[in-house]
């Protein structure tokens, strides 16, 4: 699902397969090009080896934590570090209600 031209590029990374499609499609109609990968693995050795302007992650991925995902890209060049990167987290629609 890689975009062309000039657009913001941005790392999908979740197994759900229907959820990246619905994801990259709707990112897409806005002009963002969206990548995937579906694995943590996958997602650790594409953000060693191609530039990102950010990554949407799934935290539960079955091969790794999203934690993990996101120390490799904390070591990475390939993602933008001279600005922060503001992390959420939104839970799985089965989830009950985040409190603090």
């Amino acid at each position: 699902m890689a975009g062309t031209g000039d657009s913001v590029r941005l790392l999908v990374v979740d197994d759900d397969v229907s959820f990246v499609t619905f994801v990259g499609t709707a990112l897409e109609k806005l002009g963002v090009a969206a990548d995937v990968a579906l694995t943590g693995n996958d997602a650790g050795l594409r953000l060693k080896k191609e530039a990102f302007g950010g990554v949407l992650l799934d935290l539960n991925l079955p091969d790794l934590l999203g934690l993990d995902v996101l120390r490799t890209m904390r070591r990475c060049d390939t993602v933008v570090t001279s600005r922060r990167l503001p992390c959420s987290q939104v839970p799985e629609p089965s989830s009950p209600p985040w409190r603090p």
